[in-house]
């Protein structure tokens, strides 16, 4: 991982994030104690354009598919949305998430859910560790970088210590995050507005 963070986070508890240089070093073994792990990304302009057109028709989206990777058509995920210019572009980057995610657990089942989300809409129930990526919106990058005035260092555990905000899972990230963690995608609660996005969320089947 490129920098570790410890979170003041929207809780009582604070939380420990890792931004990874990229997707896969997601999938490696992290420290233990890491609640949150983010790798930011720039999408392709035609996928970027595909959620775009989603958020502006959709008012609610809620589907779930519980999946066998080896049989599911991912081109169904939204199949009323294939005729949109981006989604093939899109679906072939959720196929690609959940692969990484089935290879890592060894397992060829998964359950995939998609959300709209408006600020405070998250409801998670689920345990474990959970792979996310927020589509919509505009891109950006973070460092936990002290030269850029974003940290303050911890002199407790050489950690740069952090406000909880948007930015630490921004548009299009790709993130793991623990039970702990899943406020980080629920943010902010009484802090402004949030443009709506899209949530996929990976899970294992239980």
């Amino acid at each position: 991982m490129a920098a570790l963070a410890r979170v003041i986070a929207q809780g009582d508890t604070d939380l420990v994030a890792a931004i990874a240089e990229d997707p896969g070093e997601l999938f490696r073994e992290s420290k233990l104690g890491v609640d949150l792990r983010v790798c930011h990304r720039e999408p392709e302009a035609v996928m970027g354009g595909f959620v775009d057109t989603v958020l502006r028709q959709m008012v609610r989206l809620d589907v779930t598919h519980s999946i066998d990777f080896e049989n599911f058509d991912f081109r169904s995920l939204l199949s009323w949305a294939q005729d949109i210019p981006g989604y093939r572009a899109w679906v072939w980057d959720v196929t690609q998430l959940t692969c990484r995610w089935c290879d890592w657990h060894r397992t060829e089942y998964a359950v995939l859910r998609l959300r709209i989300l408006d600020a405070g809409a998250i409801e998670e129930e689920t345990g474990g560790l959970q792979l996310a990526c927020v589509y919509g919106g505009a891109p950006k990058s973070r460092r936990f970088d002290m030269a850029l005035g974003e940290a303050e260092k911890d002199g407790f555990d050489g950690m740069y210590r952090v406000a909880a905000s948007p930015d630490l899972v921004p548009p299009y990230a790709v993130a793991i995050t623990s039970p702990k963690a899943r406020q980080v995608l629920d943010f902010p609660r009484g802090l402004g507005q949030m443009p709506r996005r899209l949530l996929l969320t990976v899970d294992l089947q239980r």
